[in-house]
């Protein structure tokens, strides 16, 4: 069971960070151009969130984040 939360806890970031990075574009590039380019980088962020694959590269900058593991106590109540 918490393989599934692990799972599901790295999609998540993962989509979050896609998130950050097409708000960053559509910001800073995509003022003056036209929706269209928006629409589209918005449907990379639905396609990452529905399907939630991920390869690993070289060049990913999922390669700077530290892993983080999650220890669970246990007590012997």
């Amino acid at each position: 069971m918490s393989s599934v939360i692990e799972w599901l806890a790295d999609s998540l970031f993962a989509g979050s960070i896609v998130m950050l990075i097409v708000m960053f574009i559509r910001g800073v590039i995509l003022r003056r151009m036209p929706r269209r380019y928006a629409y589209l980088l918005w449907a990379v962020v639905a396609v990452r969130l529905i399907c939630p694959v991920s390869i690993r590269s070289p060049l990913s900058i999922f390669n700077y984040v530290p892993e983080v593991k999650i220890v669970q106590e246990h007590s012997s109540l």
